[in-house]
């Protein structure tokens, strides 16, 4: 079996990647198609955003 390459680079335990749509950070700022973000909990976001409380309203 062959494996897949990895998707992006690795950020605190997580997988960066480029955003297909675009959609808004748990910080509440959006952000645009081929941005890069991460999984932040359930939700996706900004990778320096990680370290910060979300706010899931």
């Amino acid at each position: 079996a062959r494996k897949r390459p990895a998707t992006g680079a690795t950020t605190r335990g997580g997988v960066t990647i480029k955003a297909k749509f675009p959609g808004r950070c748990p910080c509440g700022k959006p952000y645009a198609a081929g941005e890069k973000i991460t999984k932040l909990g359930t939700r996706w976001g900004h990778p320096g955003c990680a370290a910060a409380p979300s706010e899931d309203a």
